[in-house]
């Protein structure tokens, strides 16, 4: 039972990690299967523009199962970095197992997505670095979400009194939720809080049918 509670569905977890990544950042263009950065996606550094560009593909092979790469030149072309800058970039990547290059041409690994994620969470927290005094009314509203706020545990166990989970939720529904009320978790580290309470009987999950494959649910064990 505790093995099997350490199965995730990783295509599934994948797709909804990738949709996190790339949302406000990149644009899908359904001709050529092109990734376009958007505003907020060309001021990152030029490490995290190349991933986020090759997480963009890996949407489109989420989307629709064909292989999705891009070369350096068309790197350099879609991102304007200079091919002296960004082939080391890629180098140190590929030497870091976050892309794999095939043909010369390069794909994001899944170390890769992890690797932006991490990124992309820590130029989000030095956001909050920025005193009060500095900000704007809404702004220090969402600073200050960002330092504070309770635990994940307790998080979740507000959800519970709430009744959040008279419903069944998806990990990805419970994560946004968590977001809504302050508090960051990453979509992988949420089994670790989820299933102890699968285990007290807190909460129950099964399985729910989603696209081409399916995605455990949970919800209240007492609410059939």
């Amino acid at each position: 039972m505790a093995l099997q509670d350490l199965v995730i569905n990783n295509k599934q977890i994948s797709a909804e990690l990738v949709e996190n990544l790339l949302k406000g950042r990149v644009e899908l263009i359904q001709e050529g299967k092109r990734v376009s950065l958007t505003k907020d996606g060309i001021r990152l550094s030029n490490k995290n523009k190349i991933l986020l560009l090759l997480a963009g593909g890996k949407a489109w092979e989420l989307l629709d199962g064909e292989v999705w790469s891009s070369s350096p030149g068309d790197m350099q072309e879609f991102l304007g970095i200079p091919g002296n800058t960004l082939r080391p970039i890629l180098k140190e990547l590929a030497d870091s197992f976050f892309v794999k290059s095939e043909k010369g041409k390069y794909q994001i690994l899944s170390k890769g997505i992890y690797e932006l994620e991490s990124m992309l969470e820590k130029k989000e927290n030095k956001k909050s670095d920025i005193p009060d005094d500095d900000l704007s009314p809404g702004k220090a509203v969402s600073v200050r979400k960002t330092l504070g706020g309770p635990s994940k545990s307790k998080a979740i166990e507000e959800l519970i009194g709430d009744g959040y989970f008279s419903d069944p939720r998806e990990l990805s529904e419970i994560q946004v939720e968590l977001g809504r009320r302050g508090v960051s978790a990453k979509l992988t580290s949420l089994p670790s809080y989820i299933l102890p309470l699968v285990r007290k009987k807190v909460l129950t999950r099964e399985h729910k049918v989603k696209g081409k494959g399916k995605v455990w649910v949970y919800k209240l064990q007492n609410n059939k």
